[in-house]
């Protein structure tokens, strides 16, 4: 699943990154080891201590992340809170410590020798025992430039070792998963049965689809472990009670002989689970084991009536998963480290080693809220969930400020995400036809989207805004106006309806609609005008000069009218008749994404001024109702900055996720004066962060150009 154009961060990384082309019957020489010298050692100063630290993160079901520091102390969690009692232990010299998770409580925990190292795709910590040194990898190949692995359900979990005082050392290593990953309660229900090489664990109901919310876990489809084939005499697996795998264990390095017979059995009755134990042998210099965790769903999504697999699904069984990723590993694993090293490299160039630590934390956040699937008719589609505020599929809004890192990293993703949208406006899904004369908001409740047009939650300038920008920045990067051929008459409907609303979109509602009504909201009809800017680009680009023009002439007379009306002195106003107010504009990004001249240069200017008289130790608030900010829009505002200014406010976004009290996947509503969270959670928004990167990006093209 090849796509073009290449992304933007390819184009301009200016390193060379080569991917190993390996055949598909042919096993890459020293297969199942690796040299970990050349595994995540970029020089990452300052180190980051992430809020919420990404473990199995492959979509908004499987995601397991680790919710504090020390993770030989602590459980990992879903996303959502609930407990993902995934252990693991080590057996140096016989003797048995914790590696993963608090108990065995009897049994003493590694020492965690600092932050794990998140980058792109991979997460590692660091930790020592007893004249070994161990580090235990999580790593998801979700590779934007590949939508082949993107798409697939796998994480791979790996243990280095090696000797600290040049002597040998017998190493075993255990792990193990419960049932609470695949379902939704410690009451239901759960079986298992084993193939070649792995063995798997799901509910007895398989309930496929009939749950929609935001809180929700996933009770249907199977969880794996699979072995890899070289495995197959120093590794076992089991499914078993997990006092049973752990006293196997810690008694002789092995499991139970048998799996255990009794089920199907609650998820809590005697915990049972899938185990994996992997033997080392005398380890002296580095050695590393490996094995795969992976999630069939079964169905992914229930589109308008249709059920829709997984892409990954409508080319290959689980099973034939399996033997690709074992058989690639090397490669597959080369590549995540190339991507991370070129992504690091790339953003540390742009601003500085705290940003690309960001970005890189943020990055799997964003591919972990997105699902690619395939319908029968061969159309490829990426839904994305509104993780935490409403559990909304493709919400316009979510995924507008998501599009930085998109149009950076692969802008074809972008199009896929907007596709199902306008498919829906355009009445292309639903039995009951969307009547609206403005963009909808999303398409339902995560997995199922059933949405009719009076459920709406309406936010007309501001979707129809964003669709517009996000449409014509992507052409920008992606060239490719004959996609909107059958959306035609849908973009002109909607350019229309901007030009009537945008310049005072009266009481609507904004994407910030948490902090209440905002009537005659500034930014809001800032970024109706700038909607009307975009629809001017892509009549433009579709060759309607004088529909360009026009539009383009009205949105810069709108933009004038607004200095006026927005107007409080050094600033603009949070809304039109509120004097003495403010507010970040961050809408105003879009002006040098799509490089157009619609509002002076002296708007931005003076509003930059402005936030640094409002700045606060963790960032500047959104708005001045309140002391909290969004992590989003800050970064869009900064990505808009001179180098001081960004440089000063990333580094306070920075000082946020490093020392915020609240243990969570990276929030982006927080408050700056004690960076606690205001609300949301791993919300694929934190794309954001990206902002600046994609404007560098940019304008090193047209540089080129």
């Amino acid at each position: 699943c090849g796509m073009q154009p290449r992304a933007l961060l390819l184009l301009y990384l200016g390193v060379a990154v080569v991917f190993l082309d390996v055949c598909e019957g042919e096993r890459p020489k020293g297969h199942g080891t690796l040299e970990p010298q050349k595994r995540q050692t970029l020089p990452l100063t300052p180190s980051l201590r992430p809020p919420s630290t990404p473990l199995m993160v492959q979509d908004p079901y499987t995601s397991v992340w680790l919710l504090g520091d020390d993770i030989t102390q602590i459980y990992a969690q879903h996303w959502t809170g609930a407990p993902m009692q995934t252990s693991s232990l080590v057996r140096v010299d016989q003797q048995t410590y914790r590696l993963m998770g608090p108990e065995p409580t009897h049994v003493a925990g590694l020492k965690q020798t600092g932050p794990p190292i998140v980058m792109a795709t991979q997460t590692t910590f660091s930790l020592e025992g007893p004249g070994v040194l161990f580090r235990l990898s999580f790593a998801t190949p979700a590779l934007v430039e590949d939508m082949a692995l993107l798409a697939l359900p796998v994480s791979y979990v790996s243990l280095e070792a090696s000797s600290l005082d040049g002597k040998p050392h017998t190493v075993e290593w255990y792990f193990h998963v419960t049932g609470q990953l695949c379902s939704r309660s410690d009451e239901q229900m759960v079986q298992w049965a084993r193939g070649d090489g792995f063995i798997h664990m799901g509910t007895v109901d398989q309930a496929v689809l009939k749950t929609a919310g935001d809180m929700v876990k996933i009770d249907w489809g199977y969880q794996y472990l699979a072995l890899p084939s070289e495995a197959s005499t120093t590794g076992l697996l089991c499914a078993a009670s997990q006092n049973d795998t752990w006293n196997a264990f810690m008694k002789s390095g092995s499991l139970p002989s048998h799996d255990d017979t009794r089920q199907p059995r609650a998820v809590n009755d005697d915990w049972p689970v899938l185990a994996v134990t992997l033997n080392f042998g005398p380890v002296t210099d580095r050695m590393t084991q490996h094995f795969v965790y992976s999630y069939d769903d079964i169905a992914s999504l229930d589109f308008f009536g249709t059920k829709l697999e997984a892409l990954w699904r409508t080319e290959a069984t689980m099973e034939e998963v399996l033997v690709h990723v074992d058989k690639r590993y090397d490669e597959i694993r080369a590549r995540c480290d190339a991507f991370d090293e070129a992504l690091y490299t790339r953003l540390t160039r742009i601003g500085g080693d705290k940003y690309a630590l960001l970005c890189s934390l943020a990055y799997r956040q964003v591919t972990g809220s997105g699902k690619l699937t395939r319908d029968n008719k061969n159309t490829i589609r990426y839904f994305l969930k509104e993780i935490s505020s409403d559990g909304d599929i493709s919400t316009v809004d979510v995924i507008f400020p998501e599009s930085p890192m998109l149009l950076f990293l692969q802008p074809e993703l972008l199009w896929l995400q907007m596709l199902p949208v306008l498919e829906y406006a355009n009445n292309m899904t639903a039995a009951v036809p969307y009547n609206k004369t403005w963009a909808p908001h999303h398409l339902g409740t995560w997995p199922i989207a059933n949405i009719k047009p009076d459920q709406q939650e309406d936010m007309p300038v501001e979707e129809t805004a964003n669709m517009m920008l996000m449409l014509a920045s992507l052409n920008k990067v992606s060239h490719d106006i004959t996609r909107l051929n059958p959306f035609w008459k849908l973009l002109q409907q909607w350019g229309v309806y901007l030009n009537s609303t945008s310049l005072d979109p009266g009481n609507q509602l904004c994407t910030d609609d948490f902090e209440g009504p905002s009537p005659h909201n500034a930014n809001l009809a800032l970024k109706g005008i700038m909607g009307m800017a975009a629809y001017s680009v892509l009549c433009k680009q579709a060759g309607y000069t004088k529909e360009a023009e026009a539009f383009m002439a009205q949105a810069k007379d709108y933009a004038q009218k607004w200095t006026k009306l927005a107007a409080d002195g050094d600033h603009s106003r949070l809304q039109y008749d509120k004097p003495n107010s403010w507010s970040l504009k961050y809408n105003l990004l879009f002006q040098q994404v799509l490089d157009v001249d619609v509002f002076p240069k002296e708007v931005i200017e003076k509003e930059l001024a402005f936030y640094k008289l409002k700045t606060n130790k963790y960032g500047v608030p959104l708005d001045i109702r309140a002391d909290f900010t969004k992590l989003d829009w800050e970064a869009w505002v900064a990505a808009l900055a001179e180098e001081a200014q960004f440089t000063e406010l990333i580094s306070k976004s920075f000082d946020f996720a490093n020392e915020t009290p609240d243990r969570a996947p990276l929030s982006d509503w927080y408050y700056t004066s004690n960076a606690s969270m205001a609300g949301f959670h791993a919300r694929p928004v934190v794309g954001g962060l990206f902002a600046r990167a994609l404007l560098t990006a940019l304008c090193e093209n047209e540089h080129h150009s």
